[in-house]
């Protein structure tokens, strides 16, 4: 039902997102961003609108107390934090069992972060993400696109998705975090 793409540079990462709500055979366009900020963080989620609701306004970051391992922060700290706030306000979801979110993409510190549902992370070698039903088009995109300009990578994949699947449409907003 979306398209987020990201990219992982060695001067930050960029992010963007399309805006269209899609339910069986309905599209929409949302007034709204499906990115955003959240104090040192840029976020981008796909799926229900709650959880990102939650993430960029119930959602307390915590203050990073492990400069030397951002992974393992993300996977403890931050992970917890999530969890918290997600189940603080009714959205703590279980799948057979095992607790559910929806996938989302995080930046913090320069780097960029693939949110799983069971709360576990990705993180690759490329520095190209995309989650959404327009991911696999997106992906391709950015691999043709290598050499080019990481906004302009950014919109293309976005565009490539929305050429090809229907509940992927513009407009695409595009964001940049600095490597701190």
């Amino acid at each position: 039902m979306t398209c987020i793409v990201a990219l992982e540079t060695p001067r930050g990462v960029w992010m963007g997102a399309d805006r269209a709500a899609s339910w069986t055979d309905t599209t929409m366009t949302m007034g709204v961003p499906k990115i955003y900020s959240n104090g040192p963080a840029i976020i981008a989620d796909c799926g229900d609108f709650r959880t990102g609701q939650l993430l960029q306004y119930a959602l307390d970051i915590p203050v990073h107390t492990l400069g030397w391992d951002v992974d393992r922060w993300v996977a403890i700290d931050l992970m917890a934090a999530i969890r918290t706030a997600l189940g603080e306000h009714g959205w703590d979801r279980k799948d057979d069992g095992v607790d559910s979110a929806t996938s989302f993409l995080l930046a913090i510190q320069g780097r960029c972060y693939e949110i799983q549902s069971d709360y576990s992370f990705l993180r690759n070698e490329a520095g190209e993400y995309a989650i959404g039903s327009g991911s696999f088009h997106a992906l391709g995109s950015l691999h043709t696109s290598r050499g080019w300009k990481p906004k302009d990578r950014i919109h293309a994949a976005l565009e490539a998705a929305a050429e090809h699947v229907t509940s992927v449409a513009g407009p695409f907003d595009i964001a940049r975090q600095p490597k701190g």
